[in-house]
């Protein structure tokens, strides 16, 4: 899965954001595939109930600084990151 993740990012990022993927982008990316891919398992794992809301702005928040921005997520109304 985190395999799968990267690909997405990455395609994202070179075809639709049109950002040159730099090694260091690159490193970023597929660090931060492995530790979302983690978190999700562990949520689906779960036996607690989820506010989801909550949960994604929590798993948003992982997010490094550098692919954030170069992903150009936009803020959920009333949240700063």
């Amino acid at each position: 899965m985190p395999e799968n993740r990267k690909t997405v990012l990455l395609d994202t990022l070179e075809n639709y954001r049109h950002i040159t993927v730099t090694d260091n982008l690159y490193f970023i990316v597929e660090v931060f595939s492995k530790l979302e891919c983690e978190v999700l398992n562990d949520w689906f794992r779960s036996d607690k109930p989820t506010d989801l809301v909550r949960w994604t702005d929590d798993l948003v928040s992982l997010v490094p600084d550098r692919l954030y921005r170069a992903l150009h997520i936009e803020e959920p109304s009333g949240n700063s990151r």
